[in-house]
């Protein structure tokens, strides 16, 4: 199965509630043509009582970067590519984490969304098909069609005044740890074939 290792899902422990008045939106992956960051864009620019952040970098980074630009978004901070160790700091800060797959790439479920429930943060996701049934097994997190800026400007309007959407949501990390651990996975399906074997 698909999952988190243990190394990434013990260093997003921990983590604390934002006490930030504004509602911080964060995009923390690969900066693709799957991804289509354009409508986190516009979501921005719809927004600006809501602060938002895109950590990482990819093919697609320069033009995202250069329409961000032309919007002239003064509320959303681009860090490029950063270590590991250091984006731990940014899912700490975050209120919400987001992630879309374009309807071209949406047969496929993230690993980025297991990473994303490990944090206990709510997760809004553009999609459809795999990644939402698997995200209806899970709380905290809305689901929203891919590429649809009002849409998604509709759900995070909406978190912006419900507190509770800022809490984390530890029953997600635990059901992140009983199932979707990779090292666990591979042990069991291990443990499955010696017993078929024998």
């Amino acid at each position: 199965t698909n999952g988190i290792s243990r190394e990434q899902f013990d260093k997003l422990g921990g983590l604390e509630t934002s006490h930030s008045g504004r509602l911080t939106v964060s995009y923390i992956g690969n900066v693709g043509l799957a991804q289509n960051l354009e409508t986190f864009l516009q979501a921005a620019y719809a927004l600006p009582e809501c602060d938002f952040r895109i950590i990482g970098a990819g093919t697609d980074f320069e033009r995202i970067k250069n329409l961000a630009d032309e919007m002239q978004l003064n509320n959303l901070l681009f860090t490029g590519r950063i270590p590991w160790d250091e984006v731990r700091a940014y899912y700490n800060s975050s209120d919400v984490l987001y992630a879309q797959l374009t309807p071209a790439y949406s047969g496929a479920m993230p690993s980025k969304l297991y990473e994303y429930l490990a944090t206990g943060k709510y997760v809004v996701y553009g999609g459809q098909h795999q990644a939402a049934e698997r995200l209806a097994e899970f709380e905290h997190n809305c689901v929203v069609p891919p590429c649809d800026a009002e849409a998604l400007v509709a759900a995070l309007r909406k978190l912006a005044v419900e507190p509770d959407c800022k809490e984390l949501h530890l029953g997600n990390r635990q059901k992140i740890e009983r199932t979707y651990i990779r090292e666990d996975a591979a042990e069991r399906l291990a443990d499955a074939v010696v017993i078929l074997l024998d």
